[in-house]
């Protein structure tokens, strides 16, 4: 599979951009390659390839209409800035015409895609690849195969577009309803999976030393397709395979007008010591549990586990101290653990080779005593708790809640999902959060 398609994102370099050409590639079902921006006959070209930083209408419903077609499809990628042969090779990679700004070009149409497709492409990829300091290059639009909320439709001109070998055409009808019911069942089966999940979730409770005095945190994550088929996960000598292991995060919050270097590393409070954990086979999967004593019912603990269809899980569970007055769960804990899982999903992605593939993400806090302190940040060295907190009551949050997953498509989203996820927890426990809109964190992963 040519690298455009099937390399990470921030992995794509020029050179692979340069082996269309020289390999001379041909346009397909999954890949569509244009010189520039389209324009309507009688016009000469884009004002954007003139510099006038203004993309006209009819480029960006061209591309639109591509792009969105391969989301309605099986996936697929646009290259933007690829000469495609005469008439004796048609279709075929023969030579760069190069974008000028093709990083602001990015930027633009992202803003022109969260704005004009309805629902919102959840695993689009819009990747700039500069040939040199001018930021001269050529521009990948990307999706992931079929989006599971299609079909997808573009707002201006109001049609469904689907990839039909080397071209996009309208669906008709009837297709839009035969989409309509897959997918449907599609996410039928993505809701089974995570039903699964909190049953079982619910089973760990009888670990603790007291189940009925607890509180715990669950972070699932599903791959919404079936683009991910390992044969096995496990290793010798109770080891997972090297590159399915979790990588090593730190998550730093960042303030306004500082730099990287300054940013405050979150502090998790729990003191996991992730080496002395030992991973153990299950029925295609691999499970890893804080290391207990035989017989020995804990006062807390913590899991990960990760399945062959690509599934990864986070939990962690604690006892309730009698009379404890200090906060319980702070959201710092969530935040890095939702972090772990991210950075764990693009590593599996990588080791199975499938690109970017589109998640759903699941958290759950479960509290089984009557109630459970939330604050926002850490949760402990606070004098007086009652002034930052509040508190879920007995049961299951589900966050965002209304039977909805949060989409894990796009990884340059991170910072804005912990946002989200964090906020999401604070507003159910009714205090304010951090706001989604705002980049306030930074993710730094190395292997595990």
């Amino acid at each position: 599979m040519n690298s455009v398609l099937s390399k990470p994102s921030d992995q794509i370099t020029f050179v692979d951009v340069l082996e269309l050409i020289d390999s001379e590639t041909q346009e397909s079902d999954r890949l569509e390659f244009k010189q520039e921006l389209p324009v309507e006959k009688g016009i000469d070209t884009d004002p954007w390839m003139v510099n006038q930083k203004r993309i006209g209408s009819h480029a960006k419903n061209q591309i639109l209409k591509e792009v969105v077609a391969f989301a309605n499809a099986f996936g697929g990628a646009l290259v933007l800035g690829i000469e495609d042969g005469s008439a004796e090779k048609s279709g075929v990679a023969i030579g760069i015409q190069t974008i000028p700004y093709c990083h602001d070009l990015a930027d633009r149409f992202r803003k022109v895609f969260r704005d004009r497709v309805e629902p919102q492409l959840p695993s689009l990829e819009i990747i700039p690849v500069a040939r040199d300091e001018s930021d001269a290059g050529v521009v990948v639009f990307r999706v992931h195969g079929r989006s599971r909320l299609a079909p997808h439709r573009i707002t201006k001109t109001r049609i469904c577009p689907v990839r039909r070998w080397d071209r996009s055409e309208e669906l008709t009808m009837r297709e839009i309803q035969d989409m309509t019911l897959n997918i449907n069942r599609g996410l039928k089966q993505l809701n089974q999976r995570f039903e699964e999940r909190a049953s079982s979730f619910e089973h760990e409770f009888g670990q603790l030393c007291g189940k009925d005095d607890a509180y715990g945190v669950r972070i699932s994550a599903v791959p919404v397709g079936g683009e991910i088929r390992l044969s096995r996960v496990y290793g010798e000598h109770f080891r997972l395979i090297e590159d399915l292991r979790m990588p090593k995060v730190s998550v730093h919050h960042r303030l306004p007008n500082i730099e990287d270097s300054e940013a405050k590393p979150l502090n998790d409070s729990r003191h996991l010591d992730e080496d002395a954990w030992l991973w153990m086979p299950r029925l295609r999967a691999a499970r890893r549990c804080s290391s207990l004593p035989s017989g020995y019912a804990p006062r807390s603990f913590g899991y990960r586990e990760i399945h062959c269809d690509g599934l990864v899980e986070s939990g962690w569970l604690s006892n309730i101290k009698p009379g404890e007055k200090h906060v319980s769960l702070g959201t710092n804990v969530l935040v890095i653990d939702l972090a772990r899982v991210i950075c764990w999903v693009d590593a599996l992605c990588k080791y199975a080779r499938v690109g970017q593939v589109e998640y759903a993400v699941q958290v759950a806090v479960v509290v089984t005593s009557e109630k459970v302190f939330i604050q926002r940040g850490n949760c402990r060295f606070v004098k007086d708790p009652s002034r930052y907190t509040a508190t879920l009551a007995q049961g299951v949050t589900f966050l965002p809640g209304n039977h909805r997953n949060y989409s894990l498509a796009n990884r340059l989203e991170t910072s804005w999902l912990l946002a989200e996820v964090e906020n999401d927890l604070c507003n159910a426990a009714g205090i304010d959060g951090p706001s989604s809109n705002i980049d306030i964190y930074k993710v730094i992963s190395t292997p595990g």
